[in-house]
């Protein structure tokens, strides 16, 4: 089986090592939008990398599922371990809120933006110290303005 990240990186090779330009991963990110809040972020200097999400797949066994998430299975993912920030899209799936909660409680000192659409994600989100909102939709101005904020208050 294979896991990990669907992964989209301003710099070949992944997060460069050291010090540098502030990382910014999208997380559950299939949005249409993605483009434009990636690029509008590499103008502003950050580098980025976009993870498509948890993923399902059929095992063949009458249809059973099971999440590809190497953070809800208890592993590790590089994407998540070296971002200064994590921008997630939404939690409308119940597979996307077990991602954001492992992001969560894996790296709770990471600045986290999150999407909303409904009062229930509102809710939900609000519920995790260190996560902060989004108003749907987000403009790449909009988001600018908050990853760089955030940024400034880790």
């Amino acid at each position: 089986m294979q896991r990990g990240p669907m992964v989209a990186f301003s710099e070949p090779g992944g997060w460069p090592a050291g010090p540098g330009q502030p990382r910014v991963l999208f997380e559950d990110w299939n949005a249409p939008d993605l483009a434009d809040h990636v690029e509008a972020c590499r103008r502003a200097g950050y580098l980025t990398a976009a993870c498509g999400g948890p993923r399902r797949r059929n095992d063949g066994l009458g249809g059973r599922t099971e999440l590809l998430c190497p953070l809800v299975e208890g592993e590790a993912c590089s994407l998540a371990e070296g971002a200064d920030i994590i921008v997630v899209n939404s939690i409308l799936r119940p597979e996307s809120e077990k991602v954001l909660r492992a992001l969560r409680e894996r790296f709770p000192g990471t600045p986290i933006l999150v999407e909303i659409r409904t009062d229930a994600e509102r809710l939900a989100v609000e519920q995790l110290e260190g996560c902060e909102t989004l108003e749907f939709p987000v403009t790449p101005e909009a988001l600018l303005a908050r990853i760089g904020a955030a940024l400034a208050r880790a």
